[in-house]
């Protein structure tokens, strides 16, 4: 359970010996089959392109239902909030480079070297699965989808497991607050469906 010293020269990671045998084994699993399943859902969150076009989409339906529009909003003020307050300085004082560059794994998407830690796009993610998912189906597709992106950011050999797991537990985290202070009524006026539960600002 010790942590390791992984890496050389100036390229080198700290990590949990479970963390380095869960990707050399991920790495090992390889095939074609599953890179065609995996790698695709890793490449669609690199630079959150298919949360901005998740937020495009909403702004444009939005001309004529005005909470949407809304929703659009508060998901990117919360993609932004939380990167700039948690993920980079986290990934400041956690430095840590990314597995394919200190240990025998393939790197199986965009070449993207330096910080690891914490996962930016389970980060998003998980945001999405609080701010997005306002009935249970969509809800649960959500959750499936920020799990399979969590596990793909491993496989592809771009993160450690705590790397994804501090992701989402800080995007659940700025959720849920966002979700609090909406159910307050602090963000403006909704019709938009929370937990199941239908909720509107206090008159």
């Amino acid at each position: 359970m010790g942590i390791l010293e992984l890496g050389q020269g100036t390229e080198r990671a700290w990590a949990f010996a479970w963390e380095r045998d869960l990707v050399v084994w991920l790495s090992q699993q390889a095939s074609p089959l599953l890179d065609m399943l995996i790698v695709p859902i890793s490449f669609v969150g690199e630079w959150g392109a298919c949360w901005l076009l998740v937020m495009a989409v909403l702004w444009w339906r939005g001309r004529t239902q005005p909470h949407l529009r809304r929703l659009s909003v508060r998901f990117a003020g919360a993609l932004f909030l939380g990167s700039v307050l948690l993920l980079l300085p986290l990934r400041h004082l956690g430095s840590r480079d990314r597995p394919h560059q200190v240990l025998p794994v393939a790197q199986k998407s965009l070449a993207i070297r330096g910080h690891s830690f914490p996962s930016g796009h389970a980060h998003s993610a998980w945001v999405a699965v609080f701010l997005l998912g306002r009935t249970r189906r969509l809800r649960l597709g959500l959750a499936l989808f920020a799990v399979a992106m969590c596990i793909s950011r491993v496989y592809c050999g771009m993160h450690f497991p705590i790397d994804v797991l501090v992701g989402g537990a800080l995007g659940a985290a700025v959720g849920a607050l966002v979700l609090h202070f909406e159910r307050r009524g602090a963000l403006g006026p909704t019709d938009l469906e929370v937990r199941g539960q239908p909720v509107s600002a206090p008159t």
